[in-house]
């Protein structure tokens, strides 16, 4: 393996980040304090008491992270597999590795693989 193509590896964030179309990748708390305040005003706007916008708050904010985790939740399965890519192990020391099944997870190496040929290719 190059070491340029080594240097262009990142490691994986701790914290989940979530593309956003006004700020780039952003985490949960970032966008929650992003959009509280316009979320309030919409609400006092649309004729919600004041005394209801807590629990509305919370409820869409709710619907918001169940939908984000959702989609994202492969990530850390992508991201694993990538890195037994680049270390050339096989599916089965991978999944081991993190704590995956072995039976399910060559389609992450398969996607990594595609991932990495892709990007450069």
């Amino acid at each position: 393996m190059t070491s340029e193509f080594r240097s262009k590896i990142h490691p994986y964030p701790r914290v989940a980040r979530y593309a956003t179309g006004w700020a780039g990748c952003r985490t949960f708390d970032a966008i929650y304090a992003d959009l509280t305040h316009y979320a309030s005003n919409v609400m006092k706007r649309n004729g919600f008491r004041p005394h209801e916008i807590p629990e509305c708050l919370q409820n869409g904010f709710m619907v918001l992270w169940e939908t984000l985790a959702a989609q994202y939740r492969h990530t850390v399965c992508v991201a694993g597999a990538i890195r037994a890519q680049l270390d050339g192990k096989s599916y089965q020391q991978a999944a081991l590795d993190l704590g995956k099944n072995p039976k399910t997870f060559p389609r992450y190496m398969k996607r990594a693989t595609r991932m990495l040929a892709a990007a450069y290719a």
